[in-house]
């Protein structure tokens, strides 16, 4: 029995992985910047390196729960 909610999706996308990398990066934030960057929305609080991710939605007040996504 799992106390806490787990879920797995595989998604497939469109366009190849070095692209998929470089749209993630582009809307992906560092959660304590304020200042949006210029050029296009941040969506998302996290870390996007080479080979992996770990971001969460950007949010303005405090949630109970936030998933976290992961992915390589």
């Amino acid at each position: 029995m799992n106390f806490l909610p787990h879920y797995n999706e595989t998604i497939v996308l469109p366009f190849g992985a070095t692209e998929a990398i470089n749209l993630l990066q582009r809307h992906t934030g560092n959660a304590y910047d304020e200042l949006p960057v210029v050029g296009h929305a941040v969506h998302f609080n996290g870390k996007v390196e080479e080979n992996r991710f770990r971001i969460s939605r950007r949010i303005q007040k405090p949630e109970n729960f936030l998933p976290l996504l992961t992915g390589k």
